[in-house]
């Protein structure tokens, strides 16, 4: 591990070489343009008018964004991921952080002036610019999922021989040389499956919002009198609330989580930190109670705890860069929440087929697997709400207190 730097020197410590950076973002912006070629869409989302381009639409407004970047530059998670890539450490420019091209130039900048104009602060910040920020949230997470769907869906079809093996005879000689690529081979089946139904729910909430039959109201809205070191907008469905009561079941098939709404935004004196939700089911209704008997103090570290474990949404300074890569605790927060674990490890894949060739007992495999995937998501929930409850909040710094400000 590197020396770690106190906050001033690292507030002003450059580590970036130009060189590599060109040569780089270069690299990653030609896939950029391979991917939006093969996931042309021509019609804006929002308002259905054909378009030849879209805007590359800021899911963060663009100059919250400047107020915290360094000569243009800002690093998000995958910086403190120990495992990334070169490519994936690098900086990101603050006209390309957390962009997506899904609606038109007007709408962008139409729709959403009500949130994204520093002077609309200056006054009481409604529940109708509150509704704006999820509802570019909901777009946000669209155009990732309908991304992530394309990138799937051509894995499956590279590895559509693996459908064999859930009704052929298997052998010894078939868990010691296939069984990791058909363990990747369901995982991409079960990431696909989620990532469509989270499409189907992402274009129900947009239609909601556009024809006004959501309720989206402000659960906390707290003006800081200085500048806090990240930048976030994003959406988490909770678990839990603070008694670790379930919230959203995130293994219930029948269920159709709702989301809470997040933003932090720095402006270049101050910060605002805003959350809510759609209250219609009143499914976060205990959440609130529990959470306005805080302190003020408590109210930031929960929302501070919030992005880092359920987010990939934020941007940060330099110099948080440089304090998070020194802190084990939120590195592998960081690294929970962006990574997939597939659910049936091949060990208990492995021991049930021993077990049944041991005892001379015919072996299903898609049988094997989708009782187990049950009997895992019952079991496995209570894992899911211990290691995201809110209570984990204390075991990292909360970079929402004044003592991180950088000015």
């Amino acid at each position: 591990m590197g020396e770690c730097l106190s906050l001033s020197e690292a507030h002003n410590f450059a580590i970036l070489d130009d060189k590599l950076y060109s040569t780089v973002q270069s690299k990653q912006d030609e896939l950029k343009r391979e991917l939006d070629a093969t996931n042309k869409i021509k019609k804006c989302f929002y308002c259905g008018k054909e378009v030849t381009s879209f805007c590359n639409s800021h899911h963060i407004p663009d100059f919250v964004l400047r107020i915290i970047s360094n000569n243009g530059y800002l690093y998000n998670y995958t910086a403190a991921l120990d495992k990334a890539s070169d490519y994936d450490k690098i900086k990101i420019g603050h006209n390309q952080a957390g962009t997506f091209k899904l609606i038109c130039v007007d709408c962008d900048k139409k729709v959403f002036a009500k949130y994204e104009q520093p002077e609309v602060y200056q006054k009481k910040f409604s529940n109708e610019a509150f509704t704006l920020i999820a509802l570019k949230n909901y777009l946000k997470f669209l155009h990732k999922r309908i991304y992530e769907k394309k990138d799937y869906q051509s894995k499956i079809d590279s590895m559509n021989k693996y459908k064999d093996y859930f009704l052929s005879d298997l052998s010894i000689d078939f868990f010691e040389k296939e069984l990791p690529k058909i363990a990747q081979y369901l995982c991409y089946e079960d990431l696909f499956i989620n990532t469509n139904e989270d499409i189907v729910n992402y274009k129900n909430k947009i239609l909601e919002i556009k024809n006004n039959t959501s309720n989206y109201q402000i659960f906390y809205y707290k003006k800081l009198d200085y500048i806090v070191p990240l930048a976030a907008q994003t959406m988490i469905a909770l678990f839990s609330d603070f008694n670790d009561v379930v919230i959203n079941n995130c293994y219930d098939i029948n269920f159709i989580p709702k989301e809470l709404h997040i933003a932090v935004f720095p402006f270049k004196t101050c910060s605002y930190i805003i959350m809510g939700a759609d209250i219609t089911s009143g499914l976060y209704d205990n959440f609130y109670r529990q959470f306005r008997m805080l302190s003020e103090n408590d109210k930031s570290s929960v929302i501070n705890y919030l992005i880092i474990r359920y987010s990939e949404d934020y941007f940060y300074t330099e110099s948080l860069q440089n304090i998070i890569k020194c802190n084990e605790k939120v590195k592998k927060y960081i690294e929970l929440t962006s990574c997939y674990v597939n659910e049936i490890s091949n060990e208990k894949i492995i021991r049930a087929f021993l077990y049944c060739k041991e005892e001379d007992i015919s072996f299903n495999l898609s049988e094997f697997i989708r009782n187990t995937t049950q009997k895992y998501k019952v079991e496995n929930l209570k894992y899911i709400i211990k290691s995201h409850s809110l209570n984990n909040r204390f075991d990292i710094p909360n970079f929402l207190d004044k003592k991180y400000a950088i000015g």
